[in-house]
């Protein structure tokens, strides 16, 4: 019996992006890089500092801190992911 196609969005996207961009050698990479074991850590990091800036945030409420967090955090998260 053949297998049923998920209803998920994110599968039927995740395949559309595969189909486009099966045939560049970048996009391979980054699938490669994905699945080891140094990015699952740093994307782990990466969620610890996002749950850190929002306690910050959650103390601080002000615009200044909100912004500054936001985009430091973007920048660290970036930085780790794109070693």
């Amino acid at each position: 019996m053949a297998e049923r196609p998920s209803r998920n969005p994110v599968n039927w996207a995740r395949a559309i992006a595969d189909w486009i961009c099966s045939d560049r050698e970048d996009y391979r990479e980054f699938r490669k890089r994905r699945a080891t074991a140094d990015h699952r850590n740093c994307r782990r990091i990466c969620v610890w500092l996002w749950i850190f800036a929002g306690a910050v945030i959650a103390i601080w409420p002000e615009v200044a801190v909100i912004i500054g967090t936001v985009l430091a955090t973007t920048f660290l998260c970036f930085a780790l992911l794109d070693r």
